[in-house]
């Protein structure tokens, strides 16, 4: 670990401060996501370009230091993990995609997360580290999957208590899908069939009766380039507007916000593009910093890749009800391609840096947020703060 170098910039009406360390990787790096269920907030996982999760933690006092913690191998050394999701309200299920057009959901045991520190030295804690791992397609035949996102809510099934999620994804065909998932730990390992709500209305060949994997969306007309981010958004509080609000980025260099209305029942119907703008790089992931939704705004994290991040708010205006997204902050500190990055859960950054939490993270005063960002041809992170 090394200390690089501390800068104050004034951009705007917002201050970023910048607290730069590296950490060595051995592989490169594709993502990054902190864990978002309580009492792990410290810990953040990659995605690598050798098939692997890599777990690490971040100890965010007045002087932040990053802690490799274990690896898990997911898949063929030669498979790139190219998008990392964890989900929100299911501790220990994350989600991932790769380089071979597949969509998986894994679960971990999080007492063993919790339990052990070193991979190297605890190996045997290691081994029921894994409960249940499920892949299934979500690309066109020779096409790679680029990213993957949680669906907001969690739906029981009524046969025998299993968990349907629904999954969006985004692939280099340029098509936005969305899959709604059985979550079967009765079948610990397995690889799924994709089934159709509507196979006559569908053009996805990979069709099975008994498959687990059910498309609810396919949209090939929004992007003009291949999906490679998608940030669903909570609706905005209006009862004329119950659809899903969702963020894309993609590698035309744009980021779009699209609603699909909640009567649209066939996959192919089409979608709606409330806003776009230009980031300058591909925009590889979104995350978010926190939200309004009174005020109908949103502050996500860009990974832009060439093009370093961004900061952007996503805002409604409340006279004309016109979107817009503008960018707050440019971070261009990396050296290489800016790929996997994400914001620690408020609950640790602020809790060190005496920033009082205001609510539920809805409005409130500017609050210190501890980004860690990845390079992706150096193997290397950086560790920054900003103003928010």
């Amino acid at each position: 670990m090394s200390y690089l170098r501390q800068k104050n910039r004034k951009l705007g009406s917002d201050i970023l401060s910048i607290e730069i360390q590296t950490l060595p990787t051995p592989s490169a790096l594709l993502d990054l996501i902190f864990l978002p269920w309580p009492g792990y907030e410290h810990v953040f996982v990659t995605a690598t370009s050798t098939g692997t999760l890599t777990f690490y933690t971040l100890t965010a006092h007045a002087a932040p230091s990053l802690t490799y913690v274990h690896t898990h191998q997911c898949t063929d050394p030669s498979i790139l993990l190219t998008d990392l999701e964890p989900h929100l309200s299911v501790p220990g299920v994350v989600g991932y995609v790769t380089s071979s057009g597949l969509a998986s959901i894994i679960e971990f045991n999080l007492d063993t997360l919790a339990t052990s520190s070193s991979s190297e030295t605890e190996a045997n804690s290691w081994q029921d580290f894994v409960k249940c791992h499920h892949s299934f397609p979500c690309a066109d035949e020779g096409f790679e999957a680029w990213t993957l996102a949680f669906a907001p809510a969690t739906v029981s099934s009524p046969e025998g208590g299993q968990r349907k999620v629904g999954v969006y994804t985004g692939s280099d065909d340029s098509t936005l899908r969305r899959l709604d998932f059985v979550l079967d730990e009765a079948k610990a390992f397995s690889t799924q069939p994709l089934t159709s709500g509507n196979t006559e209305e569908s053009d996805n060949e990979d069709t099975n009766d008994d498959g687990t994997a059910e498309l609810k969306i396919l949209d090939r007309r929004s992007h003009n380039a291949g999906v490679v981010a998608i940030l669903p958004l909570v609706p905005p509080t209006s009862h004329d507007e119950s659809g899903e609000f969702i963020l894309t980025g993609s590698y035309d260099d744009h980021i779009r916000l699209i609603y699909r209305p909640s009567t649209a029942s066939m996959p192919q119907t089409r979608n709606q593009v409330l806003a776009e703008t230009n980031l300058e790089g591909g925009v590889w992931r979104l995350r978010i910093i926190r939200h309004d939704r009174k005020a109908r705004s949103w502050i996500v994290l860009a990974s832009c890749m060439h093009a370093g991040s961004r900061v952007v708010r996503v805002v409604q205006s409340l006279d004309d009800g016109e979107w817009r997204i503008e960018v707050l902050v440019r971070f261009e500190e990396h050296k290489s391609m800016n790929y996997g990055s994400d914001v620690q859960p408020l609950l640790s950054s602020v809790a060190e840096s005496g920033v009082d939490r205001k609510g539920d993270g809805d409005g409130g005063e500017r609050e210190i947020r501890t980004v860690v960002s990845t390079s992706f041809y150096d193997r290397s992170m950086c560790l920054w703060r900003i103003h928010c």
